[in-house]
């Protein structure tokens, strides 16, 4: 192989490496703007729950991660996460006869 062609391959190497980078950062971004969008999905339909759970005033509107597995769909690790992301989901401890937290409650709170 000559010089000339060595180097044009060598060009074109570096052409195809910016190019892979290039697409690997777009889907990388677009992976983190999926997970955000998620994110905020799962944050709306469990502060939506919520509420109309507290504006039924059939009680204070708190309920368990058990009940809102099975009311909205979301897993408990996501009933976690949007509860410290959303200043709108509080959490509850019911305390026990012993002094300790037997139960996490979730409630809608206004701002």
């Amino acid at each position: 192989m000559s010089p000339e062609c060595i180097h044009r391959l060598a060009d074109w190497s570096s052409i195809l490496t910016f190019v892979v980078t290039l697409i690997g950062a777009a889907v990388g971004v677009f992976g983190y703007g999926k997970y955000l969008w998620g994110l905020h999905t799962k944050s709306t339909r469990l502060e939506e729950y919520l509420r109309k759970e507290k504006a039924k005033q059939v009680d204070q509107g708190q309920r368990s991660i058990i009940q809102i597995m099975r009311d909205v769909g979301l897993t408990e690790d996501e009933i976690v996460q949007v509860s410290f992301r959303n200043p709108h989901v509080a959490r509850r401890a019911k305390i026990g006869e012993d002094g300790l937290a037997k139960q996490l409650l979730f409630e809608y709170q206004a701002n």
